[in-house]
């Protein structure tokens, strides 16, 4: 896994990279521990292009999850995606994607850094279209699958003695390939590498901001890049 994330990383920067407009998102997590080895989770994202001016994405991805451990967490869940176009697309048509996934979460840490391997793979139905005589309407959906996994580091840098909130920094790189009818790898078709840093007020509350630069694949020898300002809101809950 590590070998296939370096090599696709050192081909992505390799090539000519087209870039982008800024976008903004906002996201919303919650949780609810039902007890120790069940919790339900939602998050709900909302997506703008253009910093603020144009409506890209709203995204609403609830799971299941059950504890193995502290360590080791197995989820099933759905994504349900509306996509806008862009003021500037020849076709100006609204999308829909439903994605069906299982995961796998699991935490070691090495000295006071907390680090997260995450193994997702998606199934995916998303709205396709046809064109006939200049005119573009809905044709239904048409299927795929995709690999995504993701490598996290968190760190406390600090502590406020008197109560129970911290300051942390957080980084992540996530890899996205797309599968073929057997699962097998097709093609790289993404990649997301995120900075950030937040405030964790107790263990059911944070917020959190950071920087994603997003790589896309276009096409043979091009990538497009998109940098993305991150605003994150983790309310959790237990029964």
């Amino acid at each position: 896994m590590f070998v296939l994330l370096f090599i696709s990383l050192s081909q992505l920067f390799a090539q000519e990279t087209d870039y982008l407009s800024s976008r903004t998102w906002f996201l919303l997590v919650n949780q609810l521990q039902i007890n120790e080895k069940w919790s339900v989770t939602n998050e709900v994202h909302e997506r703008t292009s253009k910093m603020f001016h144009e409506q890209g994405q709203f995204l609403v991805r609830p799971s299941i999850n059950y504890h193995l451990d502290e360590k080791t967490e197995f989820s099933v869940g759905y994504t349900y995606v509306h996509l806008w176009p862009s003021k500037t697309a020849t076709e100006q048509l609204e999308n829909n994607v439903h994605n069906i996934w299982e995961q796998a979460n699991f935490k070691f840490n090495v000295g006071e850094i907390e680090f997260q391997n995450r193994f997702r793979l998606e199934h995916r139905w998303l709205g396709d279209f046809i064109t006939n005589n200049n005119q573009t309407t809905r044709d239904g959906y048409r299927f795929s699958n995709r690999f995504r996994f993701r490598f996290t580091g968190t760190r406390t840098v600090y502590r406020f003695n008197q109560f129970a909130t911290s300051i942390f920094i957080n980084a992540f790189d996530e890899l996205w390939v797309n599968q073929n009818s057997q699962l097998l790898p097709t093609n790289f078709t993404r990649n997301w590498l995120y900075i950030g840093a937040g405030i964790a007020f107790n263990i059911y509350t944070k917020l959190q901001f950071g920087y994603l630069s997003q790589y896309d694949f276009v096409s043979d020898n091009t990538y497009s890049r998109t940098t993305i300002g991150q605003l994150t809101f983790i309310k959790n809950f237990k029964r």
